[in-house]
């Protein structure tokens, strides 16, 4: 199940008048109450890892991405630099 999806099946089963987690609570099934609280914690907390590593994966690759698009643009620049110092040795329309 996605995080998102997650959190909003937590949601609904832990807050209103009338979520499971209130049910419980007013029939006085409170070991029951106190375990559906305990997952919906830890439920959220995974969601948010998952969240937290999912942004950083992001802005692993995006800062990847950016790399390799100046590494690219610092190579062509070099090799026209190199190309055009060589074509001035070799040419002989650069000798005149």
């Amino acid at each position: 199940m996605e995080a998102a999806n997650l959190v909003d099946v937590v949601s609904n089963l832990t807050t209103g008048d009338r979520s499971e987690l209130t049910s419980l609570i007013q029939s006085g099934d409170l070991s029951s109450a106190v375990q559906l609280a305990t997952a919906a914690i830890v439920a959220v907390d995974v969601a948010a890892q998952t969240r937290t590593e999912n942004q950083d994966y992001l802005t692993k690759k995006r800062i990847a991405v950016i790399l390799t698009e100046e590494t690219r643009s610092f190579v062509n620049c070099r090799e026209r630099r190199l190309f055009k110092f060589t074509h001035k040795l070799f040419c002989n329309c650069c000798w005149v």
